[in-house]
C-alpha cells in the first residue's frame, strides 16, 4: 500500500499536541512525527538531510500551514513545522526540551541561523494540501476521488470555513473540494481554473464557495433526498459536505 503523508490541516494539530519534546535536538524527528505520526522511516539523520531529502523545495513567499521549514546553522540545521502567518512550531523554543510557537524571523535572528525555505513534501512524499495548483486533466484521466472513512475523520473548527477567511483549515478544504470537483465537473473546474488560481489556497474565496455549491448540485442529482436543496445556495459546506470530505466539525 502506497504511503500518504498527513495532510497539512492534521499536521498542524499534530504539532500543536506536542508541549514539550526530547531528546533536545530532536527537531528532524519531531518533523517526522508531525509530518507522518510515526507511520514510515526515511532513515533522516537530521535537518539538514531532510532539505537534501525533500524534492519540492520552495525558497520563496510565506511557508503555508503544515509545510516542513528549514534552517542552515550549526552542526545539523534545523527544522520546524510551519503553522501558517510567517510561524512555525518548533522544538528547543523558548528553552531546551519546549516546543512552541515562534516567528520565522525570530529564530533565524536569536539563533544566528540561516532559513532555507520550506518544501511541499517531506524526505520525497508530498504532503496532501500543499500541492501546486494544476490545470486538471482532460476527464478520462481523472482518478475517482477517494471515500473518507469517517470514523477516524479530522476534526475541524468548521467556523473558519466562512466566506473571505484565509487558515488551515481553508486549505485543507480547497484541496478536497477541488479533488472533488475535477471528477464531478471537469469541464466547469477546466473553464473557471484561472479564477481559481488567483484565490491563495488557504482562503475561502468566492471560487471556493462556487465550487462547495457545485459540487452540492452534482451531489444532489444523484440523490436529492440526501443532499436538500437548500445547499445549493449555501455559503459554507455545512455538515453533510465536510462528512463526504472526511472532516468532522468540532
Amino acid at each position: 500500500m502506497e504511503f500518504i503523508p498527513n495532510d497539512a490541516l492534521s499536521i498542524v494539530q499534530r504539532a500543536r499536541s506536542f508541549a514539550h519534546y526530547l531528546p533536545v535536538g530532536y527537531c528532524a524527528n519531531f518533523t517526522w512525527n508531525c509530518v507522518t505520526s510515526g507511520r514510515k522511516t526515511y532513515g533522516i539523520a537530521d535537518a539538514n538531510a531532510a532539505w537534501d531529502r525533500a524534492t519540492q523545495k520552495v525558497t520563496t513567499g510565506t511557508p503555508p500551514a503544515g509545510a516542513p521549514v528549514y534552517w542552515a546553522g550549526y552542526a545539523h540545521g534545523h527544522i520546524a513545522v510551519s503553522v501558517g502567518g510567517g510561524r512555525v512550531r518548533s522544538t528547543d523554543w523558548p528553552i531546551k526540551g519546549q516546543v512552541s510557537e515562534v516567528d520565522i524571523e525570530t529564530i533565524t535572528r536569536d539563533w544566528g541561523i540561516t532559513y532555507r525555505g520550506w518544501s511541499r513534501d517531506f524526505a520525497g512524499d508530498p504532503i496532501p494540501g500543499l500541492e501546486k495548483k494544476v490545470i486538471p486533466a482532460p476527464a478520462a484521466s481523472i482518478p475517482k476521488p477517494p471515500r473518507y472513512d469517517f470514523s477516524s475523520a479530522i476534526r475541524i473548527d468548521d467556523e473558519q470555513l466562512r466566506p473571505g477567511r484565509s487558515n488551515a483549515v481553508a486549505r485543507a478544504y480547497n484541496a478536497r473540494i477541488w479533488s472533488w470537483l475535477y471528477y464531478f465537473d471537469n469541464a466547469w473546474a477546466r473553464a473557471n481554473y484561472a479564477a481559481w488560481a488567483k484565490e491563495p489556497a488557504s482562503t475561502f474565496g468566492p471560487m471556493s464557495v462556487k465550487a462547495t455549491q457545485r459540487v452540492y448540485a452534482k451531489l444532489r442529482a444523484g440523490n436529492a433526498k440526501a443532499w436538500p436543496a437548500s445547499s445549493l445556495t449555501s455559503t459554507w459546506p455545512g455538515p453533510l459536505m465536510l462528512r463526504r470530505l472526511g472532516l468532522r466539525a468540532d
